[in-house]
C-alpha cells in the first residue's frame, strides 16, 4: 500500500471511514450513495473539505458526502479500492445483503430436504416445521453443513420408529457415523419425535433417553436396569424379532421366573427387555407394589423371601428400564401400587404413575405422612412444590410442614402391607 495510509489511520478520518464501511456492507459493496458525518470538529471538517473539495464552516451540523469521493480519496492515499483499504484498517466491511441472499437459498435447500422425509405429510411433521422455521432452523442454516445436516435428519426420522436399535446403531445407518447423533442433530430429531407423540421436547438426559425409547432407540440399554424382587413372567415371543433365537426369546422370562420361585432379587437391564420381552398373567399375578429405595426391597425379602409378593423398586427417578417394564404390566392389565418418598420429587413421580399408569397411591395419603412425620428423621423439603392430585391435601400438609420423609421411615408399615398381599387368610382377619 502507498506510505499515505498512515493519514487514515488518524482521528479525522475514523468516522468518514466507519460510515463507508456501514452503508458498503448494506448495499452489496456498491459504490454508490452517501455517507455523512454529524457536528464534525476541526480535523472532521479539514478531512471532509479535502475528499469533497468545499470547505465546511465551523459549526456545520452533518456534511454528506458521497461515497465514489471517499473512495477517490482512499485510492489516493492507499493504491487500493475502498473495501480494502477499509478491512486493511480494521473497518470490516460484510456484504450483508449477499449473505442474506445466500443464507435464503440454504434455507430454502434446507426446507426442501426436510419436506422430503416420509412423514412430510402428516400434520404433526407441519406443526413441528412450523415450530423450528425461526432460530432452530436459522441455526442450522447458519451452521456447519446445513445440507449435510438436514440429509442426515431426514434419513434418521424414516428409520422411526425402530426396533430396538442401539443408538449408535441408527446413527451409523443414517448418517454413517456411530457418535453423529448428538448435539443440535440430536436436539432437532428429539424434537420431532416429540412432536409426533404430541409431548413438549425433553429437558434433561432422563427425558431424552426415554423419548428415544419410546420410538425404539436404545440410548443406553446395558446401565438402565430396573430391580425386581418375585415377579414370574412369560415370554413375549410375538415382540421378540424373527432372527432371535428360541432360547434368546425365551431367556429372561425363565430367568425372572426362577429368580421368583427363589427369592432372588434380580436386576433387569433395558437390553434384556429389548431383546426378551416378558409379558404377565394378570389372572396370576393381578397386582404388583412399586417402592422407590432398594431398603424396602431388603427388608421385604428379609421377611418374606419367595413369599414376599411382586415387588419393583425404581430406585429413585425410574430408569428407562423401570418405565418400559411398569408400562408393559400396566398395558397387561396389572394394577401397580406405587409410592414414593414424601418429597416434592417424589409426589410428582406417584403423579406421573398416577396419570399414565392409572396406579394406586401405596400409604401416600396425607395421613400416612403425619404417621411418618410423627416418627421423626425428617429433612427439609428441596425443590419445586407437586399437586398430589389423588390427595391434595397431601401436598399441603408437606407445604405447611416444610419437611421431607424418606421412604424407609414406615419400612415396617410397608412390610406389613406386603405380608398382608402375600397371605390371603391375613387379608380376610384384616378384613373383618
Amino acid at each position: 500500500m502507498n506510505g499515505r495510509i498512515d493519514e487514515l489511520r488518524g482521528h479525522a478520518w475514523q468516522r468518514l471511514l466507519a460510515a463507508a464501511a456501514r452503508r458498503l456492507s448494506g448495499n452489496g459493496l456498491m459504490i454508490t450513495g452517501n455517507v455523512s458525518v454529524a457536528d464534525p470538529d476541526d480535523d472532521e471538517r479539514y478531512v471532509l473539505a479535502l475528499v469533497t473539495g468545499r470547505h465546511k464552516d465551523p459549526g456545520v451540523g452533518r456534511v454528506v458526502v458521497p461515497l465514489a469521493a471517499v473512495d477517490a480519496s482512499v485510492r489516493a492515499r492507499s493504491g487500493r479500492d475502498l473495501v480494502t483499504t477499509l478491512n486493511a484498517l480494521g473497518y470490516p466491511v460484510q456484504d450483508r445483503r449477499g449473505a442474506e441472499s445466500a443464507e435464503e437459498q440454504t434455507r430454502a435447500q434446507v426446507e426442501a430436504i426436510l419436506h422430503g422425509c416420509r412423514y412430510a405429510q402428516e400434520p404433526w411433521f407441519g406443526a413441528w416445521l412450523v415450530q423450528i422455521g425461526g432460530a432452530a432452523l436459522t441455526r442450522v442454516v447458519r451452521g456447519d453443513r446445513p445440507i449435510q445436516t438436514a440429509t442426515w435428519l431426514v434419513a434418521l426420522l424414516d428409520r422411526l420408529p425402530a426396533d430396538d436399535v442401539p443408538i449408535p446403531v441408527l446413527a451409523e445407518a443414517a448418517t454413517g457415523d456411530t457418535k453423529r447423533l448428538t448435539g443440535p442433530l440430536e436436539t432437532l430429531a428429539l424434537g420431532a419425535v416429540a412432536a409426533r407423540a404430541g409431548v413438549s421436547a425433553p429437558t434433561d438426559a432422563a427425558g431424552r433417553r426415554e423419548l428415544w425409547d419410546s420410538v425404539g432407540v436404545l440410548v443406553d440399554d446395558v446401565s438402565s436396569t430396573v430391580l425386581i424382587l418375585n415377579l414370574p413372567v412369560h415370554p413375549r415371543a410375538a415382540d421378540v424379532p424373527a432372527t432371535a433365537q428360541a432360547a434368546t426369546a425365551d431367556y429372561l422370562a425363565a430367568s425372572l421366573t426362577a429368580a421368583a420361585i427363589g427369592g432372588f432379587p434380580r436386576r433387569v437391564t433395558l437390553n434384556e427387555l429389548a431383546r426378551s420381552p416378558v409379558g404377565v398373567d394378570p389372572r396370576a399375578v393381578p397386582e404388583v407394589r412399586v417402592c422407590e429405595n432398594p431398603s424396602v426391597l431388603q427388608h421385604a425379602l428379609a421377611r418374606l423371601g419367595p413369599a414376599c409378593p411382586p415387588l419393583i423398586c425404581t430406585e429413585g427417578q425410574p430408569s428407562v428400564a423401570a418405565w418400559r417394564l411398569l408400562r408393559t404390566l400396566h398395558e397387561d392389565g396389572v394394577t401397580l401400587y406405587w409410592r414414593n418418598d414424601f418429597d416434592w420429587p417424589g409426589l410428582g413421580m406417584t403423579g406421573r404413575a398416577v396419570r399414565e399408569f392409572d396406579a394406586q397411591p401405596w400409604r401416600m395419603t396425607a395421613t400416612d405422612y403425619e404417621t411418618a412425620l410423627a416418627l421423626g428423621d425428617s429433612e427439609p423439603l428441596k425443590g419445586p412444590a407437586r399437586p398430589a392430585p389423588w390427595d391434595p391435601s397431601l401436598a399441603e400438609a408437606l407445604s405447611a410442614s416444610g419437611r421431607a420423609v424418606m421412604e424407609e421411615r414406615i419400612v415396617d408399615l410397608l412390610v406389613a402391607d406386603l405380608m398382608i398381599a402375600a397371605d390371603p387368610n391375613e387379608r380376610a382377619a384384616r378384613l373383618r
